[in-house]
């Protein structure tokens, strides 16, 4: 990694961290994503009441190395687009590293309260005039509502394959509703009706669904590690089935599924801890955040069986609270 990529994740560790000690606390996604709809628009990339989600890609590529995006898990490509989500739905990206990315893009900052209820002011704005202006919609089409709608259907197709109408309607429900009425030709077409009895799928496309789940499941490691590290309260052990909580199937990769995901297996062997790794992390740990009595490092040596020289040595480390 180039030194420009580290000292880019370095300003963006520090916004987590910030974020990880209640910098938004109280915040919606909904107030978020209005944040980030207000900032895109402000900066150029309005269409009409939407956002043009492709200039806006293409812009953030430019901003931030793929090897960046990777370590967020917000890489962007064709078919693979949150960016078109998030400003499709106007809400705010579940997955932390996707949030740094868009705060560092627009300025660099976290939004305050006041921030959030303008975005929000605005956003009630904008569907006031959505109201005003609508027509019956054979009479007013809107295309940049069209090109932003399959954009975002086409990136849940990309991340999600396999669903059908159903799963679809779920997750992306007015979205999904608009384009089936507005759009109906390119919806049938895209999303066609499952019939009973799916054909089984090639090998080609066998390779083609785990590589994208590989590349997925890799990123889901680096982001969930970073929030794992940041986390208040008494650190866990860094394993397996702790890295892959929360994603999709993770819970069934035993390391012999692995062997089969070599981006996966590879984030695993960087972030999966050892115990003597853990422990040293556990005894900083406990050395910053237990009260400063006499026998501080007997607690310590009894909690994490580390011996008294190796403590000591933790203690005196240079940024140490504690210094010895």
């Amino acid at each position: 990694m180039s030194e420009e990529d580290g000292a880019v994740l370095t300003r963006m560790a520090r916004m987590a961290v910030r974020l990880l000690r209640g910098a938004l606390a109280g915040a919606s996604p909904e107030s978020i994503g209005a944040y980030y709809h207000e900032q895109a628009r402000k900066r150029g990339f309005g269409k009409q009441t939407y956002i043009a989600s492709e200039k806006l890609t293409q812009e953030v590529r430019q901003a931030y190395s793929p090897q960046v995006l990777a370590r967020l898990n917000a890489s962007l490509g064709k078919g693979r687009n949150w960016l078109a989500v998030c400003l499709g739905q106007r809400r705010a990206p579940i997955i932390l590293g996707r949030n740094l990315l868009l705060m560092d893009f627009f300025g660099r900052r976290i939004p305050n309260g006041f921030q959030q209820r303008h975005a929000l002011a605005y956003e009630r704005s904008l569907e006031s005039r959505r109201d005003e202006v609508r027509k019956p919609r054979k009479e007013d089409f809107d295309e940049g509502r069209r090109d932003e709608v399959r954009e975002t259907l086409l990136a849940f197709k990309q991340d999600w394959p396999d669903a059908g109408r159903t799963r679809l309607l779920q997750e992306l429900g007015r979205t999904a509703v608009w384009a089936r009425e507005n759009d109906s030709a390119w919806y049938e077409e895209t999303f066609p009706s499952q019939k009973r009895g799916r054909l089984k799928q090639s090998d080609e496309l066998k390779v083609a669904l785990r590589r994208e789940f590989d590349e997925r499941a890799c990123g889901h490691v680096f982001s969930h590690q970073l929030r794992l590290l940041l986390a208040k309260g008494q650190p866990k052990k860094l394993t397996k089935t702790l890295l892959l909580k929360g994603m999709p199937r993770g819970n069934q990769l035993s390391w012999k599924a692995l062997e089969h995901l070599p981006l996966t297996s590879q984030a695993l062997d960087l972030c999966v801890e050892t115990t003597a790794q853990y422990k040293r992390r556990y005894a900083v740990w406990l050395l910053d955040n237990l009260p400063a009595t006499d026998d501080l490092w007997k607690v310590v040596r009894d909690r994490t069986g580390l011996p008294l020289p190796a403590i000591s040595r933790l203690a005196s480390r240079p940024g140490s609270r504690r210094r010895a």
